[in-house]
């Protein structure tokens, strides 16, 4: 049987978002990356099934050679990163699963801009339906977008009694990340971590960029002009 080239790499990131996982759970609990047990809602959305008195909520994505992972207290979370092919036909996607406001803004926009914000969109709405739990079975439409004047973004949800916050990064050139957290009450900035590159390095290097009081759990990252998504837009 043949192999695709691909398979080892999937495998590979598999296993690495797997560590990933772990590694990250293990930082807010005092349980060894190996003793945490999983299961899966209703809507196929994994999390914790043990410890079962851990309030910790997770999310997971992937997207070419981009991990993200995310793990929220007491909150529900859902990440989404996605790789921006810039010869994807993003105007027939919106028009099949986005809303009209957003198809047409998206039509009126040049070229060299579609792209970009279709993305934006696509992460930020893949976020929320997987912080509710129902994940891409809720719909693409469930949620849209008001590009506001000041460059803000405004949610419009069909399900408003799940209120949300979001974040949106560009991670590098043609990577899209957007975190969504439950409940509308102002908490602390997201606390960010980079992964080595899966093609570089078969190691795992969680850097912590925290803002606000550092600790020594939590070491401030070392200024790196690479990583220009730092500073995240929060909506």
């Amino acid at each position: 049987m043949c192999q695709s080239p691909a398979q080892p790499f999937r495998r590979r990131r598999a296993t690495l978002s797997r560590v990933l996982l772990r590694t990250t759970l293990s930082r807010y609990a005092p349980v060894p990356p190996a003793h945490w047990d999983f299961d899966r809602n209703g809507f196929d959305k994994p999390r914790v099934a043990h410890p079962a008195d851990t309030p910790l909520a997770f999310n997971i994505s992937h997207s070419a050679d981009w991990i993200a992972c995310a793990v929220s207290r007491e909150r529900a979370v859902g990440i989404d990163v996605q790789h921006c092919d810039p010869d994807r036909d993003v105007l027939r996607l919106a028009a099949r699963f986005f809303g009209t406001n957003e198809t047409a803004l998206l039509r009126a926009l040049p070229a060299t801009g579609r792209c970009d914000r279709f993305y934006a969109y696509w992460t930020l709405k893949e976020a929320w339906l997987k912080a509710t739990g129902h994940g891409i079975s809720g719909g693409l439409d469930s949620i849209c977008f008001d590009l506001q004047q000041d460059g803000s973004l405004v949610a419009h949800a069909a399900t408003p009694e799940f209120p949300a916050r979001f974040w949106s990064w560009q991670l590098e050139a043609d990577y899209k990340l957007a975190l969504c957290v439950q409940g509308h009450k102002p908490g602390p900035p997201p606390l960010v971590f980079r992964t080595q590159p899966l093609l570089d390095s078969e190691r795992l290097n969680l850097w912590p960029l925290y803002r606000g009081a550092t600790s020594p759990s939590r070491p401030v990252l070392p200024s790196n002009p690479e990583l220009s998504y730092k500073n995240p837009r929060a909506f």
